[in-house]
């Protein structure tokens, strides 16, 4: 089973032997469905299966594209979004098409994520008088185990600070505060931003234009921008 494999445990002597970096454990498995016509009981007892294997490793399966059909047939085996359990607690969930799925399997990471980031940052302790810049590059040493922050500090006289209120766009040229000549690096100090896709555009036929993604606050932001 090539899905069980994404789960497996691999010790730091195999890894070592590994010419490939090896990604970390799925938190959402998304599989599209919309070219799928039909299914027999043999493979709705797979989905069955998957499912469990999901459950066990406190994963979320996302399944778009199933025709109604195809929907109360896996139905019968279980395969079905939870009763009596919020969405984020839901181990399955069904979606209309890939684009969605994705939106929210990007909304559950930031929802679950969001409380270890705070706890990082809460875990943070430095001196009084310390700036919100020096704390932010402290935070990312944190939270990917490293000690950049000292050989970044030089930076700190050639930052300013960027507000945002909740829902603002951070570049000019999407309706936000950000000349499009000042793009460049920005230190998050406190609150969370996202990224955007223009909904008129789906993931076949976006283009790489300026307007295909947004930088958007999506509460109290403050930002040093480099």
């Amino acid at each position: 089973n090539y899905i069980a494999t994404m789960f497996e445990e691999i010790d730091d002597a195999q890894t070592q032997r590994l010419d490939f970096s090896v990604p970390p454990l799925p938190k959402v498995l998304i599989l599209d469905m919309s070219l799928i016509s039909g299914m027999d009981t043999s493979t709705i007892d797979i989905f069955a299966e998957i499912k469990g294997i999901c459950k066990r490793n406190d994963c979320r399966l996302f399944l778009c594209g199933l025709s109604n059909r195809m929907r109360k047939g896996l139905a019968l085996s279980g395969v079905e979004p939870e009763r009596g359990v919020s969405r984020l607690q839901r181990i399955v969930r069904f979606f209309p098409d890939l684009d969605t799925a994705l939106g929210a399997a990007e909304e559950f990471l930031l929802q679950t994520e969001r409380k270890e980031l705070f706890d990082i940052s809460s875990a943070v302790h430095l001196p009084p008088g310390t700036s919100g810049f020096q704390r932010a590059l402290k935070a990312i040493d944190e939270l990917h185990g490293e000690d950049f922050s000292p050989g970044l500090l030089e930076l700190e006289p050639h930052v300013k600070q960027v507000q945002l209120e909740p829902g603002r766009i951070l570049f000019e040229c999407d309706g936000g505060l950000v000349e499009e000549c000042e793009r460049g690096l920005f230190f998050i100090e406190q609150g969370e931003m996202k990224i955007e896709r223009d909904p008129t555009q789906s993931l076949n036929s976006m283009t790489r234009t300026r307007s295909s993604h947004a930088l958007r606050a999506s509460e109290q932001l403050t930002l040093k921008h480099q």
